[in-house]
Order: C-alpha cells, then structure tokens, then sequence
C-alpha cells in the first residue's frame, strides 16, 4: 500500500442537468492505494459538520459519487475518481469520513476533450496551440467536463 497527503477533495452532485462542484473545506486527510486486484483507493477525510448532510445521503443510499482528489502537492493535477462512503464517524467538531473509491474516466482523455472543443470553436495554428494550454490549465472546469460525461454514461 501507499500512502499520500490528501490536499483537497472536491464533490460532484448532478441535479437535472447541472452538475455542481462542492469543494470540501477539509481539515486532515489521506488517500491510500490499496494496490489490490481491484484497483480501489481509500479515501480518509476529517471534514467540517457543515457537510453531513449530503454525506449521510450517499452513505444510506450506498450512492456512488463522483469526486477530485488533489494529493501530495496543491498544485499537482487533480484525479477524478468515482466512489461509495463506506463509513461516517462523528468527532468532537468535525466528520470522519472514509470513501472505497476507483479512479474514474480513465478511458477518458482530457487532452482530447480540450482538442475536440478548440477544433469545433474553429481554432487552428499557433492560435490553436495557445488556447489549447490556456484551457489545460483550467484542470478544475476540465474536471467538472469529465464529470458530467461520466454521469451521462450512466443515465444509458
């Protein structure tokens, strides 16, 4: 097994057609890759109260949620993972929260998501080029992109 510093962890809630992105403001947390057959991480949180609510509901509906995770570094690329709370434990002013998670959208390339929509829009060039890095950079819109294709496979 490994472990890493999880930095942040942001959550994805589909409602209709809208997919919102809710950034936990998190105290403490690791992310450990199990280095099972499976392929499963575990996700170990220590969040703010504020969150339990939408929590508790993935938890009693065993409900899969989408989710980024930052490890390591806060500047280091985010990975989109998918993934079922498996257990809640109330502290003194905060929540434990532990998710069995799986890296999701790895058949997904961002890459060629970004160059799809910079050919539709018409770009081409050295003006294609430096749009193409300019949105790279924006690794958290790109994240809520993946996202919503993710959840629209499983409508089908």
């Amino acid at each position: 097994m490994k472990t890493f510093r999880l930095m942040r962890l942001s959550l994805f809630e589909k409602d209709g057609d809208v997919i919102e992105m809710h950034e936990i403001k998190m105290k403490e947390g690791l992310i450990i890759n199990r280095e099972e057959p499976d392929k499963s991480w575990l996700l170990d949180a220590v969040i703010p109260t504020e969150y339990e609510g939408i929590i508790h509901e993935w938890e009693k509906h065993e409900e899969e949620m989408l989710m980024e995770a930052v490890i390591t570094h806060p500047d280091n690329a985010p990975a989109l993972l998918r993934g079922v709370v498996k257990k809640t434990t109330r502290l003194e002013h905060s929540l434990g929260v532990l998710i069995q998670a799986y890296m999701a959208g790895k058949d997904e390339n961002i890459t060629e998501l970004i160059l799809q929509e910079l050919i539709t829009e018409g770009y081409e060039g050295d003006q294609l080029l430096e749009e193409f890095h300019e949105r790279k950079n924006d690794q958290r819109s790109w994240s809520k992109a993946m996202a919503a294709r993710l959840y629209s496979r499983q409508e089908k």
